[in-house]
Order: structure tokens, then sequence, then C-alpha cells
């Protein structure tokens, strides 16, 4: 449509002029300094923009067997993340930014706490303890358990539904 621009690019590489919607897909965790990295695209953002982002999301089972590896056994569950943001760090970002948080909304719910969850896990969970030089021979019972937990979870609807897998923010000034 007549002026629509879209750019593929380095963000930190351009200068700052309006942009009505800026959409950044699960980049936000792979920053060295995701603050740093909101408030440049703030600056890129018209008045009254959104800015659409995504990012892993860790309010759900797959979040807390994550966060559990990750904080207390210092276990990397992905050696690409380099941050696991959570909906108050993006808040305090955001203020920083000059921009606030409209709304956050989980999707991927099926990988958050649903059939896809122990398929996940099971490849992640092994390369993470064998990375991580700690045994892994009974990451079996653990996926069994997960498949359990996600039936269970399915069966009994929506009073117990935690988040999705990824989560969703729209920004604005």
């Amino acid at each position: 449509p007549a002026g629509v621009s879209f750019r593929v690019c380095e963000v930190t590489d351009m200068a700052p002029e309006p942009f009505d919607v800026i959409v950044t897909l699960g980049t936000m965790e792979h920053m060295d300094d995701p603050g740093a990295f909101l408030r440049h695209v703030a600056m890129l953002a018209a008045d009254e923009g959104d800015i659409l982002i995504t990012c892993p999301h860790f309010i759900n089972l797959r979040g807390f067997v994550w966060m559990a590896f990750a904080l207390t056994l210092d276990v990397p569950v992905s050696l690409t993340d380099l941050h696991f943001i959570h909906p108050w760090q993006m808040e305090e970002w955001a203020k920083d930014a000059g921009v606030r948080v409209l709304e956050m909304k989980s999707c991927d719910q099926i990988r958050g706490n649903g059939s896809d969850l122990p398929r996940d896990f099971d490849k992640r969970l092994r390369n993470a303890l064998r990375d991580a030089s700690l045994p892994n021979d009974r990451v079996d019972q653990y996926i069994a358990h997960l498949d359990k937990l996600t039936q269970h979870l399915q069966n009994i609807g929506n009073d117990y539904r935690l988040d999705g897998a990824t989560a969703l923010y729209r920004l604005t000034r």
C-alpha cells in the first residue's frame, strides 16, 4: 500500500525517525542490553506509535522448569538466550525508555503447558544436562511426568490455565 514501508535492518544503525509501528520478534532475549535496545527502539516510535515485541515467556510450566535450572543449577536450557524476560522487567525497561506497556498477552499455550512441552524438554533437558556434565539418565522419567501433567491440565480446562510460552507486549508513549 502507498505510504507503507518495511525495513529489515540493524535497528541500532537507524537514525531516529517516527515509525507508526515497530515490530521486533524474538530478539530482545538475545541482546547484550535489552533495556538499551528498547530505549533505541522507543526513539524510533512516533508519538502515538506502537512497539510490538515478542519474547519467551516464563509464567508457565515450561518457564518454572527453565528458571529452576537457570537460577538454582546455573544450567542454561537455551544457549542462545542471554536474558529471561519477565513482565516486571519489560515494565521497568519501558518506563526507562519513556514508553509504557499497554498490554501483554501470551500465546503458544501448547508449548508452555501443553502437549508440545514434553517433546520440547525431551531435547532441551538432555542437552542442558549433558553440556553441564550432569547425568541425564532420569530425563525419561521426568518427561513421562510432564506428559501426564500436561494431559491433566488439558483435561481440567481453563480453571488452572497458565500463560503460554511466548509473550506479546504492546508498548506506546
